[in-house]
């Protein structure tokens, strides 16, 4: 399932990962939470972007940007639908978002403004393990995970989506300290629901 969620999504779709991650995060809040519009935060990650002659040659390490969206989930549309809405309002940012960061700390008093109030934000790593993807994807709650990772952040957002591929497998982790644990494995649960949703007919073809 990971395989075609890497693979066989894109193929079709033409969807990059973080699309379909942030496409199935929203119809599991919708299904979940009952609420039609979310404010959405993404990171991006590496050097897929570039602005003009900017050269980055002669730098190491990630350049991680955050991308804060407003998103409308339309009730009773399939994943395909959800995913190509979601496509078009990301890829209608210029050079994906990375402006509203330029825009936010570069002027002047940028560190008296408050924070964007974000619902959820989705972090995915990427490959964080060697193996080729082919095994099942999965998504929990891991309560151990979550006691560790909790204290080490002031969240701004309602909820945290963290997600990377590690032994072939998809994994995402879902962090709160505003929802209880019944809820979060079943934010998780219609989460895994949406991307097999996308991904099972693809396996057969």
């Amino acid at each position: 399932q990971t395989r075609a969620l890497l693979t066989d999504v894109p193929r079709v779709h033409g969807a990059h990962i973080n699309e379909v991650l942030l496409a199935a995060v929203a119809r599991a809040l919708h299904r979940r939470l009952d609420r039609r519009q979310f404010a959405l935060g993404m990171y991006h990650h590496g050097r897929a972007v570039t602005i003009g002659n900017l050269d980055l040659s002669r730098t190491i390490g990630w350049f991680t940007a955050p991308v804060p969206l407003l998103l409308e989930v339309e009730p009773g549309v399939t994943m395909d639908a959800s995913l190509s809405h979601v496509k078009a309002n990301l890829r209608a940012m210029p050079h994906e978002g990375i402006g509203y960061g330029i825009l936010r700390h570069l002027r002047a008093g940028a560190d008296a403004l408050p924070p964007a109030e974000i619902d959820v934000l989705l972090n995915h790593q990427g490959t964080v393990a060697g193996d080729a993807p082919g095994g099942l994807f999965t998504a929990h709650f891991d309560e151990r995970e979550y006691a560790q990772l909790l204290p080490k952040f002031h969240l701004p957002w309602k909820l945290a989506v963290l997600s990377n591929i590690a032994d072939g497998c998809l994994r995402a982790n879902f962090v709160s300290s505003r929802y209880s644990r019944r809820t979060l494995q079943a934010i998780a649960d219609a989460f895994e629901d949406a991307l097999r949703e996308l991904c099972d007919p693809l396996r057969t073809q």
